[in-house]
């Protein structure tokens, strides 16, 4: 649906959020959303012609909120670049703020979807055995 216009997706969980905003509190960076969730996802599309692109989006982000058991509870969609750059920099953040609370924090790494979160799980139960 979107396989043209694509150009990243990012994942995290809200821990991750939750010690980037901690870490940047004093830089006005907040969650994009008014009730927290357990987990994130961001995209972000560029293709050629920003109209169709947008309708792209939107048609995805309604058919993955629709039915009985919608994919996703809630989205934004940044209306201006600020507002994505606010966005990429929860992203971005991720590293660092892991790293400064004294983390290593990286899931990159290809699994089918609902495999995903079991490996999160998995790693942090290992951990806290160690």
């Amino acid at each position: 649906m979107l396989g043209e216009v694509l150009s990243a997706v990012e994942f995290a969980d809200r821990a991750a959020i939750d010690f980037v905003l901690a870490r940047e509190a004093d830089t006005g960076i907040r969650d994009p959303f008014e009730s927290t969730h357990p987990f994130y996802v961001l995209l972000e599309t560029s293709g050629s012609d920003e109209e169709h692109d947008m309708q792209k989006l939107h048609r995805f982000l309604e058919a993955a909120s629709d039915g009985e058991s919608p994919l996703v509870d809630d989205g934004v969609v940044a209306g201006s670049v600020a507002q994505a750059s606010a966005i990429w920099r929860l992203r971005e953040g991720i590293s660092d703020a892991m790293t400064q609370a004294g983390y290593v924090y990286k899931y990159d790494v290809s699994l089918p979807l609902p495999k995903m979160y079991e490996l999160v799980e998995e790693t942090r139960a290992r951990l806290r055995e160690k």
